[in-house]
């Protein structure tokens, strides 16, 4: 009797509610964000103070804040805002990790230890100081936040990804095709990039959302999107002088981090859990 054939990664996915859910919900905020400001054609910026702190209305569905700026407008562009910066900031640090593990996995000797000891070094520093010091130094921007979070995430990924390429590197099939005279390039793509995936797409997933997180503590801190513009970080940080008189300012903008994060970690570990799973199979 033939068994039937173990369930793909992406079948495992599926079955898993908190991934679908959290999948759904981060789809639901991409969207919003993209496609919202093209249906609701407020403002974020203009400036209304006769209908400062108005509550929920036909007019405003969410309120109004201090200033009174329309509260959803400012939401769909701040999330705009907070998920690019995540999105872009973590695409660098996967290219640096991605490079810097690369290298130092495949070359060996001193190439890997100088490659290894700088990586010891900046995961020494907090991650937190040395953004502050950088955006200090260059001067708060969307830019400069999305490659200050860039070049202080990639440490971790690099680590990760030379662990594995010396673990692959010992393989009898590796050793092998180098025997045969295969290209590096070949190798690469052939064995190398294939197991590399699982980690890859896993430190993305997470890294987006501590990304977000730390791009909202720095503008809540005033060192990240400065206004007028909006991101979720700098509305509550607006709002933490009115959380009694005008509550729902602050409590839109934190609940959103607080999905978006919790989210992203839930389809983060759903996707290391059938990865791993499918890996370990084949």
């Amino acid at each position: 009797m033939i068994s039937a054939p173990p369930p793909s990664a992406s079948a495992r996915l599926i079955r898993d509610r908190g991934a679908v859910t959290a999948l759904l919900l981060l789809g639901v905020m991409a969207l919003a964000v993209i496609v919202g400001p093209l249906l609701y054609k407020v403002s974020p910026v203009a400036l209304d103070l006769a209908s400062a702190g108005n509550s929920p209305s036909g007019t405003h569905w969410l309120g109004t804040d201090e200033s009174g700026r329309d509260v959803l407008a400012r939401l769909l562009a701040g999330g705009r805002v907070s998920l690019a910066v995540g999105v872009t900031s973590m695409l660098l640090a996967l290219m640096l990790g991605l490079l810097i593990g690369g290298v130092a996995g495949t070359r060996g000797g001193i190439a890997e230890s100088t490659l290894m000891r700088f990586t010891d070094a900046a995961l020494a520093v907090p991650v937190l100081f040395i953004v502050i010091t950088l955006l200090a130094i260059t001067g708060p921007s969307v830019a400069m936040l999305i490659v200050a979070i860039g070049l202080t995430s990639w440490m971790g990924l690099a680590r990760l990804v030379r662990g594995e390429l010396l673990v692959l590197r010992a393989q009898p099939y590796v050793e092998a095709a180098a025997a045969m005279g295969a290209p590096a390039i070949h190798t690469a793509r052939r064995h190398f990039l294939p197991h590399l995936v699982p980690s890859l797409v896993v430190f993305s997933t997470l890294g987006v959302g501590t990304a977000i997180l730390t791009e909202s503590a720095l503008s809540f801190l005033g060192l990240g999107v400065q206004p007028p513009a909006a991101s979720w970080g700098n509305m509550l940080s607006g709002a933490q002088s009115y959380v009694f008189s005008y509550p729902w300012l602050a409590a839109y903008p934190g609940l959103l981090i607080l999905l978006t994060i919790v989210s992203v970690n839930l389809l983060g570990e759903a996707l290391r859990d059938a990865l791993e799973h499918n890996t370990q199979v084949h």
